[in-house]
């Protein structure tokens, strides 16, 4: 398909059938359930990782500028670019909110959303209908320029309904408030071999924090979810002036009464102070979160040219064996 012929393409296509997208700017995506979106040059595992490719989007033959909220369950995308800069604020906070039964995946592909206006914006956000989103599956992509800057509210994975999310060999630069946004009822899930980087915090594990207010009508808590084997530092804290104190990488709020977070763990990670301005853990939540194997470390991680967007680490670099593998020397 062509960004011109996309429509027919995917209003002929049957269940489990690959649209082929060929080379362009698609600055509509139509979206059914149950296909594959399969760009014309993917295939080559980690590219959106493992150099500078896949930073901005370079190297990648196929750029989506289009919104991707929907309904649209079952289906995978693969090797593409989502380009949401151009898309003004003005047409809602969520690029792409989920409200199907499930089971959406994105492979090898690259985002970034911060819109040029100055407004807020949020990356996906796996919501489902009367149930939970069961299954959100994100692997070897790259987050960067996601959100609005040092805006609270704003994150590049919202987890607010979600189950069995599983989110691999992934780097989160520069993307949002808190990254991995476990708020408030988020359970089952993992996130192996990331680095999140250059953000506000890294990763929440929560409930919803207001009891009087739950949001959407949503009361649970974020249970069972497991972090390991991931880089997190350069967190830049909070925004002077908000309250909360400075902020860090690992956090977990809660109500004074109803549920709350427990049987989270983070475990086998390199968390650093370096390059930022927040702390590591947040005191007082091992009722709720698990730490196992953790490096804490003031340790700059050893990534090769961050302004470039390359995060292969150097050899004898402070972090290595942590983060995806396409980032090791070896790799």
């Amino acid at each position: 398909a062509t960004p011109t012929t996309i429509a027919s393409a995917v209003s002929g296509a049957q269940a489990s059938d690959v649209i082929k997208m060929g080379p362009g700017t698609y600055p509509s995506l139509p979206l059914r359930s149950g296909l594959r979106y399969r760009a014309f040059d993917a295939g080559e595992e980690g590219r959106a990782v493992k150099d500078v490719r896949g930073h901005l989007g370079q190297g990648f033959g196929v750029r989506v500028t289009d919104y991707m909220g929907g309904s649209y369950s079952g289906t995978t995308f693969e090797g593409i670019f989502f380009d949401a800069r151009e898309q003004p604020s003005s047409r809602g906070i969520n690029w792409a909110l989920l409200t199907g039964t499930g089971d959406v995946g994105f492979i090898d592909c690259s985002f970034t959303d911060r819109p040029e206006d100055g407004g807020r914006r949020i990356g996906i956000t796996p919501l489902g209908g009367s149930a939970p989103f069961d299954g959100l599956v994100i692997e070897r992509c790259r987050f960067y320029r996601t959100g609005k800057f040092k805006d609270t509210h704003d994150h590049p994975l919202y987890l607010k309904r979600a189950r069995n999310v599983r989110v691999v060999d992934s780097i989160f630069h520069d993307a949002g408030w808190f990254t991995l946004h476990l708020y408030p009822d988020c359970d089952d899930s993992r996130f192996e071999r990331l680095v999140i980087w250059a953000s506000g915090s890294a990763v929440a594990f929560s409930a919803e924090n207001s009891g009087a207010n739950p949001s959407a009508g949503i009361t649970g808590a974020s249970e069972r979810n497991i972090l390991s084997g991931s880089i997190l530092g350069a967190g830049h804290g909070r925004p002077g002036g908000q309250s909360g104190g400075g902020g860090f990488l690992v956090e977990s709020y809660a109500p004074s009464a109803g549920p709350r977070p427990a049987g989270n763990i983070v475990e086998r990670c390199f968390l650093t102070r370096f390059g930022g301005t927040a702390q590591l853990v947040q005191p007082g939540i091992s009722d709720r979160v698990a730490l196992a194997d953790v490096t804490l470390s003031d340790a700059d991680p050893g990534f090769s040219d961050l302004v470039n967007g390359d995060f292969r680490l150097r050899a004898g670099a402070a972090a290595l064996g942590f983060g995806p593998s396409y980032i090791q020397p070896q790799g």
